[in-house]
């Protein structure tokens, strides 16, 4: 799980903020398979901050998508078929800067 990079772009009218979070070296994440788990991820935020314009994207190293959040809706058509239906995000907490992502059914292809 060390090579999940949450990447966030919170887009207003001129301000891109974007936040890229990889696990710290050295952290162990650890589940038992077949456990669920959340990652969390928290980024700064504003009362102000538009919701619609927020994009949060999970990602397993440079190219595999674990998920995608987008105009406050999941986008989900090119996340990887390793993820697909074992991935969500708290859309009630990301106005709290949560970005969390819950996996279940934790799987031994889900190490590293």
């Amino acid at each position: 799980m060390r090579n999940l990079i949450l990447v966030l772009l919170l887009l207003f009218s001129t301000l891109i903020l974007r936040v890229e979070q990889p696990v710290p070296q050295g952290v162990r994440v650890v589940a038992a398979p077949g456990s669920d788990i959340t990652l969390g991820c928290f980024f700064p935020h504003s009362e102000t901050d538009i919701l619609y314009n927020l994009i949060v994207v999970w990602r397993r190293g440079d190219t595999e998508m674990v998920h995608s959040y987008k105009q406050q809706k999941d986008k989900l058509e090119k996340q990887s078929a390793a993820y697909r239906g074992r991935t969500r995000l708290y859309p009630d907490q990301l106005a709290a800067g949560n970005a969390s992502l819950r996996l279940t059914g934790v799987q031994a292809s889900d190490h590293g």
